[in-house]
């Protein structure tokens, strides 16, 4: 992946400067945009609150607009298969910098819940939903892209222990919430 740098107001910072959470805590609720620099002239990004600390996240729908090699690089919704569930399954706020998700699956046995069919449902080799709700692989799906295992980088390689996967996965669900619970 390329090396993240990015323009705050007047300054040029990379994602690993000690001075970015300063400038991060200085634009955070102002309508100043942080500039993601992998394209010239860049690109808009917004800052977010996140368990206390401040992180720069991409623009709703503009995945696209970054090089391939950057990080907050991702293919349209339409290849990537997102296209019918944002907007209604999948929705974010760049103002609290939330991602709320829509489930067709319970996520507690509740009183008065079926618990299954008559037949067995048999599993299929593809994700699919109607666009109003993520299923339960659609969601690992989801998180799993959201953590950035879709992409091979050489600094994780050897490291991908459960260890690893976990972290990072629960990294990936800080910022999402389920529609309907609190």
């Amino acid at each position: 992946m390329g090396h993240l740098t990015f323009r705050i107001g007047d300054h040029i910072i990379s994602h690993d400067d000690p001075r970015l959470k300063t400038l991060l805590a200085s634009v955070h609720g102002t309508k100043q945009r942080p500039l993601c620099l992998c394209r010239d002239p860049g690109v808009e990004m917004y800052v977010a609150r996140i368990n206390g600390r401040h992180v720069i996240k991409r623009m709703p729908n503009t995945g696209t607009d970054h090089a391939p090699t950057c990080e907050s690089y991702e293919p349209s919704a339409e290849l990537s298969g997102l296209a019918p569930l944002l907007g209604s399954a999948i929705q974010e706020n760049i103002q609290d910098g939330v991602t709320t998700l829509r489930f067709d699956f319970a996520l507690s046995k509740g009183r008065g819940r079926p618990t299954g069919t008559s037949s067995p449902r048999r599993e299929s080799d593809s994700v699919r939903t109607n666009g109003n709700k993520l299923t339960l692989r659609g969601s690992l799906h989801y998180l799993w892209e959201q953590a950035g295992f879709h992409r091979w980088s050489p600094a994780m390689a050897g490291k991908r222990s459960w260890h690893v996967i976990h972290k990072f996965l629960l990294q990936a669900a800080e910022d999402k919430a389920v529609k309907g619970w609190s």
